[in-house]
This record gives structure tokens, sequence and C-alpha cells, in this order.
């Protein structure tokens, strides 16, 4: 049933607010819902095509009709010339005094001035509540998306790059010229089996095809550019897949190949200068292929361990020369018998372990011009000995072992009396440098010999026994 409802304005005023299915508007115009459940409630703008809208012109719509709000119900005729060049879907528009400005259409909420059609500021923090939708952005075009170019998406290469526009990779990570701050971190917080927690992993390489010895790399490109070739790279290889089994490879490129340095097999053994070690630590190479500088290197020296397999480098008898001296021929005038005496015989030892062997004949000459015999019941007995010292007979705990001694008895019909001594002592010179040991002889007196004469080693040329020398021991 259609109504027509007329006003009638007699000079009355009228209320500035008007209702409608209402008696006390609330507002300019009030418009209230009826209840029934029949009753169709809205508001509608006027409706019209765009055929319509480009008949009425350019010229219909002006200032004071800033504000007009209608609705386009069909775009497939008409232009978007002129007022219309935002008349491009269905949906409410409103006229700004210059332009008709779209307000709603069939694919947006809000296509007027937004994201998608113009550059804006947010008003203040905003927050996006997913839930259990997806939020996806698809684009086809490099930088497609950027943040201050900090961030960077190549949706045409599918790459990501942060602090680059360009990346170069999957994943591509560059940091600014000059800057001395960290490039890439990956940090935990995880103290593990301690707190009852699995072991954590930073980084995790792995690859999904289970063939091939070495399935994964760390490369170091000593180029500007990173697709140039690597420099030196840490691989996994000795791949076992059903054990989780690996090890790892260091490779180094020089003028020569590109080869692996180092490598520690997953059972453990490691090579240098070998891909295959056949023991715990393998070595190959040109000689020397071993350095070890601690303090207790030195020439012709080994290394050697203590009880808990502390090394360090020691002496050797098989790495050193036995060392001897000469006996001089010129003798020593003893005038007092009973106390040592120096033989002027020495020898400089290195440090280490040494037995100093010792042979000689000994001729006791009684001094005087007619030199006299032994008597019948006297007899010397001659000690020798070895001392740090060439000033005073002292002993020192380098000597682990004395000379032995040589009798020279019985009565003579000439003043010299022969008889020989020999021996072994050892030592061990503890210090880190050379040291010399001295050759002391006391002649102990028993019943009547003379009380001076003078001992050698020797008498004349034809005896031979004359020696002085030390052999190095372990």
């Amino acid at each position: 049933m259609r109504k027509t409802i007329y006003f009638l304005f007699i000079g009355i005023p009228l209320c500035a607010q008007v209702g409608i299915n209402t008696p006390t508007p609330k507002s300019t115009l009030d418009v209230t819902a009826k209840s029934g459940t029949n009753d169709t409630d809205g508001l509608q703008a006027p409706r019209l095509t765009r055929t319509l809208l480009t008949n009425k012109g350019d010229n219909l719509y002006g200032g004071d009709q800033k504000g007009a709000l209608i609705y386009i119900t069909d775009i497939s005729g008409g232009n978007n010339a002129g007022q219309r060049v935002n008349v491009n879907s269905l949906g409410y528009y409103y006229f700004d005094g210059s332009l008709w400005q779209k307000i709603l259409d069939n694919s947006t909420v809000f296509s007027g001035t937004n994201i998608y059609n113009s550059d804006g500021s947010l008003a203040g923090n905003r927050t996006v509540t997913q839930g259990a939708n997806k939020l996806s952005f698809k684009a086809n075009s490099v930088n497609a998306f950027s943040v201050n170019n900090a961030f960077s998406v190549d949706a045409a290469n599918n790459k990501v790059g942060i602090g680059t526009i360009a990346p170069a990779s999957l994943l591509h990570v560059q940091n600014q010229g000059g800057v001395t701050s960290n490039t890439f971190v990956s940090g935990i917080s995880n103290c593990g089996i301690p707190c009852g927690q699995g072991v954590s992993r930073s980084i995790v390489l792995f690859n999904e095809n289970t063939s091939g010895y070495s399935f994964g790399s760390i490369d170091f490109v000593p180029s500007n550019n990173s697709d140039n070739l690597s420099g030196a790279s840490i691989q996994g290889i000795d791949r076992d897949i059903t054990n989780n089994f690996s090890g790892l490879s260091f490779f180094t490129r020089n003028a020569s190949n590109y080869a692996s340095r180092l490598i520690i097999k997953s059972s453990g053994k490691i090579g240098i200068g070998t891909e295959n070690p056949s023991a715990t630590l393998h070595i190959q190479g040109t000689n020397p292929s071993f350095r070890l500088e601690d303090g207790t290197q030195g020439t012709d020296k080994v290394l050697t361990s203590d009880a808990n397999g502390n090394a360090r480098w020691t002496s050797s008898s098989a790495t050193k020369a036995p060392i001897a001296v000469d006996l001089p021929s010129a003798g020593v005038d003893v005038t007092s018998l009973n106390t040592w005496f120096n033989t002027n015989i020495s020898i400089t030892l290195p440090p280490g372990k040494w037995l100093l062997n010792m042979g000689t004949t000994l001729s006791t000459t009684p001094l005087g011009s007619s030199p006299a015999p032994l008597n019948t019941d006297g007899q010397l007995w001659n000690i020798a000995s070895i001392s740090n010292s060439n000033s005073s007979y002292t002993v020192s705990s380098d000597i682990m072992t004395t000379i032995s001694g040589s009798q020279v008895a019985g009565s003579h019909s000439r003043g010299d009396h022969i008889s020989t001594i020999s021996g072994t002592i050892a030592i061990n010179n503890t210090s880190t440098s050379n040291k010399t040991y001295y050759l002391w002889v006391q002649s102990l007196a028993f019943g009547t010999v003379p009380s001076s004469f003078r001992w050698r080693n020797a008498f004349g040329s034809q005896y031979l026994e004359r020696w002085f020398y030390a052999s190095p021991i372990n």
C-alpha cells in the first residue's frame, strides 16, 4: 500500500528534528526500525547506473552537491572519465565537490583512502589477531615487500634480503660498510642436561637427499661476490643416515688445489694431509710434518711422556753421540797423602743422563832426584771420583755412582810404580745447560811410603790404557 505524507507549514515553527517510526527523534533525522518480522527496514541512497550518471554530465554536480550519496548498480555502460574517474565498480560513492569518491565495493570494506590505493600513516599501534586464519601476500616483483630497505622480499625469485634489496640467495644477510656490529647472531637460552632440558642446537645444517658422502658445508669466499669460488670451507662428511653418524672435513684453496687439509672421521680418527687416517692422529706431509715448541725443545731431543701421558721434549741416548776427552801425559805433584787432588782432567756434558767411563795406567813416582822405591810393606790405594768443582772436592746430586780404586803395592827396583785404574760413574745433568765435571783422585797410604810423589796417567808412550769418555743413557 502506497502512502503519501504531506507537510503543511502555516507559519508554525517546526521542531528541528524529524522522526520516522518514532515520535521522539534523537537526531536531525531518526529512522527507527519496525518490530514486525515482515517489515523490510533500511535506508537506501539514490540508485543509478554508470550510464545514467554519465548522461547527467559533469556540470550538474558542483560545490552545492558536496556530500551527495549515490549507489551505482551497474558499470557495464557509461564511462569513468571526468568526475567519474573513480567509478569502476559497484557500490556507494559520495561527491567531494569535484569527483565521485568510492566508499564501498564488493571486494573491500573501505575502498576509498586505504593501503590498497593510497599511502597513509598509522594513527597508533595496531594488532592483527589471525587466530586460525592465514595472512598471505601474493606478488611477483623484485623487492615486492620492503621495510625501510632493511628487510626485502624478492617475490619474483623467491628470495629474502636482510640489509639488502637485491638478495643473491634464498636468504641474504648483508651488513653495511664500516659497521662493526655482528652480522648474524643465533642465540638461545638453554642449559641442557644440567637443567633437565634437551641438548640445544643453535644452527642446523641438513640435506633432504640421503645419498652422497658430503651433505652440507659452510663456505668462506675471498671475493666480494658471494657467487665466486670458495677459498675455504667446513664440510659435513662420512655420512651414515641410519645411525646418524658424520664427520667434518676442513678445506682450503692454494695455488695447487682445493682440498681437505684436516679431517675428523665419524670414528674419531683425525687426519692431517690425508683423507683416510689409520690412527687416532694420522699426519701425512712433507718434512717436517710436526713441530712442538713448549720450551723443552732442543737439538736431537725426543718426545717423551710421564705416567699421565703429558708429553715433553727430553734428551735421549739414541740422539746423542758419546763425548770423549784426551788424558794428558803430564802428571800432578802430590805433596799431601790421604787428601783429594785435582787431576786437571775435565769433561763438559749437556743436560741428560751419562755414563762416564775412565781407564788408565797409573805411574806413581816419588819426588826427588833419586826416587826411592816403596818399601816391601808400603802400598798406595788410589780412589777416583767426579766433582762439579775444580777448586775443592764436593759431590753434587748430579753424581750417582763412584769410580772404583786401584792399588799400587810392593817393592820395585826403580822409582816408578805401575798399576791400572778403571771404572764408570753415572751422571745426571738436570740443569738446562752444559755443565763441566772434574776428575779428582785421593791416594791413601798404607805402610811406609814417600810423603810426596808425582801422579800421572801414563808411563811414556808404551802404555795405551788411556780413555775418558761419556756415553748418553736414557
